[in-house]
Parts: structure tokens; C-alpha cells; sequence
């Protein structure tokens, strides 16, 4: 039974992406996947939108590693798309889709995929589209130019478009969207930290925190090998936390020899899905660092900045675009450990900079964080559709 209509705002449409499976006390989705669709649910609940679908895409077989997502609400109705492969199914699922749009107000997509892009070209003429974009759409292969055609279209026809950093909204902009702007993630982030007095004053490096899962393009085996360099050098280095779900034995045979070299330096967490204990660690962290080799704008930098973390990072468009090397943030070339432990050491000889860069991103973060999203897309939903 969905809310009253004096109290909502109409029937919206969420096109998200999503792995999980059907069990019979409902859906299961992997850890990251279920939060965020959570979020959206809460944030939309918030907002009073009633009767709005979450489409969540790609069906996968069950995995230990998945979040059981219960979340009930009476405004809340979640859809998945028909399965299977090839042109039929491709039809069936459009199919599925227009059914469901073609009674709807709103349509918020979730992207940058080519069913986020279809979405919102099938969307209603009366229906306002937003679309949210994380990262940049990267097409490949013999239909590239053509995703590519579909992104650009989708973009100009969206009444408003929501991105995580300077360099999105520069490029959207430039491609045609009509009102674009600077978000933060759509996922929980605690924000009340800010209400608390300002983060401990530093005078060292001695512990670093890496969060995210355990794989190729995370590259955790270059904060490693940086951490074997300083050992090297100096004779010491700081305690790496790793945290991450993720092939860990597999990573610990890919790193064997490093890891039994740092010994007790080195911490492997697996994955920590109570945030009380990862706030902990944030807090106990001297520097965060991202090896990735892409990312958008990355949630744990958001995490890292509500607790007065400084980053250390890998040159990704996302952060680069916002941040200013040496004073915001240490950027060190992609794949290269040696640049790497530079900036750890340097950054651990130089207190009076670590502070300042920790002064300066609590003003970013305090600045970005001035409206909710609950609020953002408030005022969104109030914007007339042009």
C-alpha cells in the first residue's frame, strides 16, 4: 500500500545496477550493491516518493560474500529485469522497462551503463530524468561510438544531472547536459563527525589505512612493495592496514615474500562490515592511500576527509580535479612504489604539512557536504521540467 498522494511527489522510476539473487525472505544483494540500493531506498522514502521501482540489472549466482537487503517500506516496490541472454531477451527487457515508465513522474537513473542511458530515452516526455554518474562512461569494442552516441543524447534530454566531481560536471556540461551538479555519493556516510571536535593534531606516520577490494586495479601490491622499500631504506616503516573483501589467500601467495618481510607491519583485515570498527581505523590512520588505477571519485576519500585523514593517492581524474597536489593531497605516478614510499616518507617528515593538509580538507569536505542528498535532490524534484 503505498503513501498517501498529499504526501508524495509521485511515482519514480530508479534504474540502478545490482547483483543478487531471489531467496524466498528476499533479495540478497553483495555487501556494496546492498548499502547503496538501501540508501536510495531510505533517500527516497525520505524525500516521500511513492510506489518508485528499483531495477537492479545483472542476476548472479549466490556467494558467500552477499548482504541479505530487508529493507520494507509501504512507498518501496523492487522489480528485477527479466533474465537471460540475446536479442530476444534484449527485446524482453526493453519491454519490461517501457511498461514500467510509462506511468511514471520521475525517473532517477543510476549510471554510466547503456540501461541507465536507455531509461531515460525511454522515459515518458512528461517524466523528469535525472541521472546520476559516478565516473566517466568509457565504451569499448565495435559498439562504442554508438554507446558513446546513446550517452550524449541521454545527457541532453536528462532535466538535471548529478556527478561526483569537478571533472564530470566540466564534461557534461560541455557535452550538452542542461543543469548538472557536484554531489556526494549515494551511500551512508557519517556525516555527525563533523559535529565533533577537530581531528587530533600529527606528528608522525605511523599507521597506514587502504580500504577496498583485493584485486588488479586496486593495485594494494604497490602500497606493499612501498612498505618493503621504507623497510630497506630505513629500517622501519608504518603498520598498513588492508581492508577489503576479496581473494585473500590468493593475494597472499600472489605477495608471499613481501608479506612475511613486514611481518607484523602489515595487517590484513579482510572485510569489516560493522562501521564503528572501520570509523576506528580511520581514526587511528595517519594517511589513507589509493593505488587504484581508476576510480571516480572514491567513496573512502569521503570517509577518510570526515575523519581528518590525509590522502595519498594515485593521479585519478576524480580527485585531481579537486584537489591540489602537495597541498590537498601527495599524488604518486600509477604502478610506481618507488614514488610511493617517497611520499609516505616525506609526508611523515613533515608534520607541520600533514596538519595543513588536514585543516584544508576539512574545509572541502564541511564546504561539499553542506546539503544532504535528501535535500539536493529535494530541490531537484521541485525544479520545473523544461
Amino acid at each position: 500500500m503505498g503513501a498517501s498522494p498529499e504526501r508524495t511527489r509521485g511515482r519514480c522510476y530508479v534504474h540502478a545496477r545490482g547483483r543478487f539473487v531471489m531467496k524466498p525472505d528476499g533479495l540478497c544483494f553483495y555487501n556494496n550493491d546492498g548499502h547503496y540500493l538501501e540508501s536510495i531506498a531510505k533517500l527516497f522514502e525520505e524525500l516521500q516518493v511513492g510506489g518508485f521501482l528499483i531495477t537492479p540489472g545483472d542476476l548472479e549466482y549466490e556467494s558467500a560474500s552477499q548482504y541479505t537487503f530487508r529493507f520494507e517500506s509501504p512507498t518501496v516496490t523492487f522489480d528485477c529485469w527479466p533474465s537471460g541472454r540475446g536479442t530476444w531477451s534484449f527485446v524482453k527487457r526493453l519491454l519490461h522497462l517501457r511498461g514500467h515508465l510509462k506511468h511514471t513522474d520521475t525517473v532517477l537513473a543510476m549510471g554510466p551503463t547503456v540501461g541507465c542511458f536507455l531509461t531515460l530515452l525511454l522515459a515518458p516526455a512528461k517524466a523528469r530524468r535525472i541521472l546520476y554518474s559516478g565516473i566517466a562512461f568509457t565504451p569499448s569494442g565495435i559498439l562504442g561510438p554508438l554507446t558513446r552516441r546513446l550517452e550524449s543524447v541521454a545527457l541532453r534530454r536528462s532535466h538535471a544531472v548529478l556527478c561526483t566531481g569537478k571533472h564530470l560536471q566540466e564534461e557534461f556540461l560541455r557535452r550538452g547536459a542542461r543543469h548538472v551538479e557536484c554531489t556526494v555519493p549515494l551511500l551512508n556516510l557519517q556525516t555527525s563527525v563533523l559535529d565533533q571536535p577537530p581531528p587530533r593534531e600529527r606528528r608522525s606516520v605511523e599507521h597506514l589505512l587502504c580500504v577496498g577490494h583485493l584485486g588488479p586495479r586496486k593495485r594494494q601490491q604497490d602500497l606493499l612493495a612501498a612498505g618493503r622499500l621504507l623497510l630497506e631504506r630505513t629500517g622501519s616503516c608504518p603498520v598498513i592496514h588492508l581492508v577489503g573483501r576479496g581473494d585473500l589467500e590468493g593475494f597472499r601467495d600472489a605477495n608471499k615474500e613481501t608479506i612475511e618481510l613486514l611481518g607484523s607491519r602489515l595487517v590484513l583485515h579482510g572485510h569489516i562490515s560493522d562501521p564503528e570498527v572501520l570509523a576506528g581505523l580511520y581514526r587511528q590512520a595517519d594517511a589513507l592511500v589509493i593505488c587504484s588505477l581508476a576510480e571516480g571519485f572514491p567513496r573512502v576519500v569521503y570517509e577518510a576527509l570526515l575523519h581528518g585523514v590525509p590522502v595519498i593517492s594515485t593521479p585519478l581524474p576524480g580527485l585531481t580535479a579537486d584537489f591540489t597536489d602537495g597541498q590537498d593531497m601527495l599524488f604518486f605516478p600509477f604502478g610506481n612504489p618507488q614514488r610511493l614510499a617517497d611520499c609516505i616518507a616525506g609526508l611523515g617528515h613533515d608534520p607541520d604539512r600533514l596538519n595543513s593538509i588536514v585543516e584544508r580538507n576539512r574545509v572541502f569536505i564541511t564546504s561539499r557536504l553542506s546539503r544532504t542528498p535528501v535535500e539536493q535532490l529535494a530541490a531537484i524534484l521541485e525544479m520545473p521540467c523544461q
